[in-house]
């Protein structure tokens, strides 16, 4: 009888198992989503609800990039901000919905001094559907 418990997974790489043991639990603390991001672009970590609205397998992560969540042009404009920062861009889920996610970026450094870049971000949907509405009706 086959076994039901899942595969093992291959052991992070000492740089991504620092981050994520270090800021992982403080991201899953923080408000809907968030992701940690080395400056390369790929993400280091992502946290429950992230994951769940990408649809992505917890254990494939590091193959995922910001450019999955935000346009090339401000995903690069937010990894080289020295400042937080933030963005505001449409993501469509697996589902087919278009989610409208509002980020914000903050530079930090990694506990071996490497740089990353800690993305927190909202769903803004109902907002911009509002605005959306009361500008498409001259509301304003």
């Amino acid at each position: 009888m086959p076994s039901s418990a899942p595969a093992p997974t291959a052991p992070l790489p000492p740089r991504r198992e620092a981050v994520s043991l270090v800021f992982g639990p403080l991201l899953d603390a923080m408000p809907p989503f968030a992701a940690l991001v080395f400056q390369d672009g790929t993400l280091a970590y992502a946290n429950e609800p992230l994951v769940r609205l990408c649809n992505w397998q917890p254990n494939t992560i590091e193959s995922h990039h910001i450019e999955d969540l935000l346009p090339a042009t401000e995903a690069a404009r937010l990894l080289a901000t020295k400042t937080p920062a933030t963005a505001r861009a449409p993501l469509a889920t697996v589902s087919g919905r278009s989610v409208h996610l509002e980020w914000t970026a903050r530079p930090m450094k990694a506990p071996d001094g490497s740089g990353f870049v800690c993305f927190s971000g909202r769903d803004i949907t109902r907002e911009t559907e509002l605005a959306n509405h009361l500008v498409e009706n001259q509301w304003f």
